[in-house]
């Protein structure tokens, strides 16, 4: 074999590994920057609710027990129960599919989608904390 050859075989089998190797970077990162989460829970105790000035929406103060930081979410009228018992333990369960987000309660309630608000009976070292 020529020796113009062998350096065209070597440098297209370079090129080859090289595109393989690229496209395998750009797979894993693909699939890193995306998480499908499937009832992604989060407990927090709701300490007021304040009626919304859209209807079907009312305002919480919730209160992240881990960090003890309040934050006003809005939520959908129809996911909460009767009667909010005050500083009470309640669990979020949200779904999200998409990108990874910023764990914080601002950008879990703006980029989830809320599903459920339930009354919470674990005690503190039980309540579900996912992590993002």
């Amino acid at each position: 074999m020529e020796k113009k050859t062998k350096i065209i075989l070597i440098v297209s089998a370079i090129i080859v590994l090289l595109g393989v190797i690229l496209g395998i970077f750009i797979f894993a990162k693909g699939t890193k920057a995306e998480k499908n989460y499937v009832d992604f829970v989060r407990t927090y105790n709701i300490i007021s609710l304040d009626v919304s000035d859209e209807a079907d929406y009312v305002n919480l103060t919730i209160r992240n027990p881990r960090t003890d930081t309040l934050h006003v979410v809005k939520v959908a009228r129809d996911l909460i129960e009767d009667e909010i018992i005050e500083d009470a333990p309640y669990e979020f369960t949200f779904d999200y599919s998409g990108p990874v987000i910023e764990d914080t309660v601002p950008s879990i309630f703006e980029n989830m989608t809320l599903k459920s608000v339930k009354l919470s009976n674990k005690t503190s070292l039980e309540e579900r904390q996912d992590t993002l």
